[in-house]
C-alpha cells in the first residue's frame, strides 16, 4: 500500500470517528421523533393489552407527542362493566428529555384534574408529582362487586402525595375522600362520609377505612401483599337508622354477635 492511500485510509477513519456520535445523535433524534409522532390510536389497544382490558383509551385523538382521550376502567370479573373518566384527559410528551432516555408527560388540568400532573420516568427511577382527582363514586361500579351491586353515588376526591418507584418498588401515600354517598339498595340518603387511607411500599399495600359521618359506620384496615388483597372490617348503624339499614347491612356481610356486621374482602 502506498504512503498516499495509507494516509487516506487514516484520513477516512479519523472522519469516521468524528462523526460517528453525530450520527448516533441523528438516528435517535429521528426516531424519537417517529416515535411522538405515532397516532394515540395505536397507543390504545397495547394500553388495553397491558392491562387485561380493564384499562382503555376512549375517543383517542392526536399523537403520543400531544393527545387526548377519555379513560375507561372496566371490571376484572366482568369486563362488560365499564365506566368512563367524566372529564377528557390531554397530556404533553417533552421531546428533549427522550434524547437522554427520559419519558417527560404532563397531563393538563381539567374538571377532574384540578392541577396538571407530571410524570418523569427512565429505567432506573420513575416518579408522580403531587395531585388530585375529582370522580364520582358511580365510577367504583367498574372494579366489579360489590360496588357494582350497590350502585353507590355522590363525591370522590382522591389526594396523593409525590409518588416514586424504583425498578418494581413503587411507593406513594393516597387518601381517598368519599363524600356523601348513597345507594340505590338503600333509601336512606346520604349514608355517610368515609376516608381511606393507602399506603403503596414496593409490593405491599396497606388500607385503612374510617367514618367521618353519617349513619352508616364502616371501618377496617387490609391490604395487598404477595399479590393478594384482604380487607377485614365491620359495618354498623345508628341506632336511630337501624331498621332503615338492615336491608343493606345484610349484603355487605354476616352479623356479628355484637350487632355489627362483618366486611371481609379477599382476592
Amino acid at each position: 500500500m502506498s504512503e498516499r492511500e495509507a494516509g487516506f485510509l487514516s484520513m477516512s477513519g479519523w472522519w469516521i470517528r468524528r462523526a460517528l456520535p453525530w450520527v448516533a445523535a441523528a438516528v435517535l433524534s429521528i426516531g424519537a421523533t417517529l416515535l411522538t409522532m405515532l397516532p394515540v390510536a395505536w397507543l390504545a389497544p397495547v394500553l388495553a393489552y397491558a392491562s387485561h382490558e380493564q384499562v382503555e383509551l376512549a375517543g383517542p385523538e392526536g399523537s403520543l407527542w400531544d393527545g387526548q382521550a377519555n379513560l375507561v376502567l372496566a371490571a376484572a370479573e366482568d369486563p362488560t362493566a365499564r365506566t368512563e373518566l367524566p372529564a377528557r384527559i390531554h397530556w404533553h410528551t417533552a421531546f428533549w428529555p427522550l434524547l437522554v432516555g427520559h419519558l417527560r408527560v404532563r397531563v393538563d388540568a381539567n374538571d377532574a384534574l384540578p392541577q396538571a400532573v407530571e410524570f418523569d420516568a427512565s429505567l432506573r427511577r420513575s416518579t408522580v408529582s403531587a395531585g388530585t382527582l375529582n370522580i364520582p363514586a358511580s365510577l367504583l361500579s367498574g372494579l366489579g362487586a360489590p360496588f357494582n351491586t350497590l350502585g353507590l353515588e355522590g363525591r370522590m376526591r382522591l389526594e396523593w402525595a409525590a409518588c416514586s418507584a424504583v425498578g418494581q418498588s413503587p411507593f406513594c401515600q393516597m387518601t381517598l375522600s368519599a363524600t356523601q354517598l348513597s345507594s340505590r339498595m338503600s333509601r336512606v340518603r346520604p349514608l355517610g362520609s368515609y376516608r381511606f387511607d393507602v399506603v403503596l411500599n414496593g409490593q405491599t399495600m396497606g388500607l385503612v377505612l374510617k367514618t367521618t359521618e353519617g349513619p352508616l359506620r364502616l371501618d377496617g384496615n387490609g391490604g395487598l401483599d404477595g399479590g393478594r388483597f384482604q380487607f377485614n372490617g365491620r359495618a354498623q348503624s345508628d341506632p336511630s337508622a337501624g331498621a332503615s339499614l338492615a336491608g343493606l347491612l345484610s349484603l355487605l356481610g354476616m352479623r356479628q354477635p355484637d350487632g355489627s356486621y362483618a366486611l371481609t374482602f379477599a382476592r
